[in-house]
């Protein structure tokens, strides 16, 4: 597609994993990945015409498909590796290349209508989350040295009045997130912060790259282990 939100990459142990998209590039920092899933949002790979919905995509490895709930499949335009239903879902495994499938709901298919559909109209659709995770599995000669995961002794003090007078509308975790550094001395590995806050691991990520952005938090890559620190600004000197 030609947009897409909430862009997030995952090794295979579901850890977050740095990226940057440049031009139309995601650029994925694997450290010791052997193994990454990248998931996105996007609107731009489904059209409707009609009561008919029609996904396309031009995929480089097969992907899995969850269409929607409660649908029927009119065509596609290979055959699937796979097909299984989970309850009211159909999911679909096509192979790589070009996939075109048209669907449509269950409940289109006895609305009465008191006039022909005489005027075929193309409208835009939100995506319903259709295209799964596709996973691509790499693997990476890298040198094979332990991961030192030890913190020098901090000594930093976290001036935390500096922060609230400068942030004044920090949600709750973000305020957990600042008390548990100040504990700290200003640095934690990313795996404590995780513990310490116990809320997914893709939702911790999303808010520690908030509180990066908002000048609050430094995030420093490791091999294994990302490092969160304080800013130095908000550090007493």
């Amino acid at each position: 597609g030609e947009t897409y939100d909430e862009l997030l990459a995952v090794d295979e142990q579901n850890l977050p994993l740095e990226h940057s998209v440049i031009n139309i590039e995601a650029v994925v920092y694997s450290l010791n990945a052997t193994e990454i899933a990248i998931t996105y949002f996007t609107q731009h790979l489904t059209s409707k015409t009609g009561k008919y919905w029609t996904l396309s995509a031009e995929v480089p490895t097969n992907a899995t498909l969850n269409l929607p709930e409660a649908v029927t499949i009119i065509g596609v335009n290979t055959v699937p590796e796979l097909i299984q239903t989970f309850d009211s879902q159909i999911v679909l495994v096509m192979p790589s290349g070009a996939i075109e499938i048209t669907y449509i709901g269950e409940h289109e298919l006895h609305i009465p209508t008191k006039k022909p559909d005489l005027l075929m109209i193309i409208v835009s659709a939100i995506v319903l989350l259709i295209v799964g995770s596709i996973i691509a599995a790499v693997l990476w000669h890298l040198k094979r040295k332990k991961p030192s995961f030890e913190l020098p002794e901090p000594k930093s003090e976290v001036d935390t009045k500096k922060i609230l007078e400068k942030h004044k509308d920090l949600r709750h975790e973000e305020i957990q997130v600042i008390n548990f550094l100040v504990e700290k001395h200003g640095k934690a590995l990313e795996a404590e912060l995780y513990e310490k806050l116990d809320l997914p691991r893709t939702t911790t990520w999303r808010l520690l790259k908030r509180m990066q952005a908002m000048g609050i938090l430094d995030i420093t890559k490791s091999r294994r282990q990302n490092t969160i620190s304080i800013k130095k600004k908000y550090l007493k000197k």
